[in-house]
Parts: structure tokens; sequence; C-alpha cells
């Protein structure tokens, strides 16, 4: 996942702040993040990852990014499809 000033990018897709519903962060070691677009009630499998490495600093920068640009973000299960 690539964070840049006005969109997210995971898996070489593109989505803005309008695009995004919900994110939700599951758990506490090794957190699941799920992307929940506009429109959907559950997470499209190429909406859900880990970080790999540095997940405290790096849920910290998602969390600043959903703040600044309005998005929910949420500690709950993520529900996801296949």
């Amino acid at each position: 996942m690539q964070i840049s000033r006005e969109s997210l990018k995971v898996k070489n897709r593109e989505l803005k702040p309008s695009d995004i519903k919900e994110i939700r962060v599951h758990g506490y070691f090794r957190p699941l993040i799920g992307i929940i677009p506009v429109g959907k009630r559950i997470t499209p499998m190429d909406f859900c990852f880990r970080f790999i490495e540095q997940e405290d600093a790096a849920i910290q920068e998602l969390t600043e990014w959903a703040s600044k640009h309005q998005v929910k973000l949420s500690h709950k299960q993520v529900k996801k499809w296949l």
C-alpha cells in the first residue's frame, strides 16, 4: 500500500477519499486492514492487507491520512468476501 497526499494505492488500484466508505483495523499484533469502498458492505479481498514492517508507524500514517480526509477509521472486525 502507498499513501499519497490525495489517494491510497492498494494492489495497483487507486482510491480517492470520496471512494472510501470506511477503513477498518482488526487486531493489535499484525493487524488486518480492510478498506470498504462506497456502495459495498463487505471488504473486497483486493482491499485487505497487513503491513509487513513498521506496523505502528504505518497505521499511524494511515490514521493521520484518514483524519485529514475525513474518512471513517474504526477498530472493528474486517469482514471480507472471496
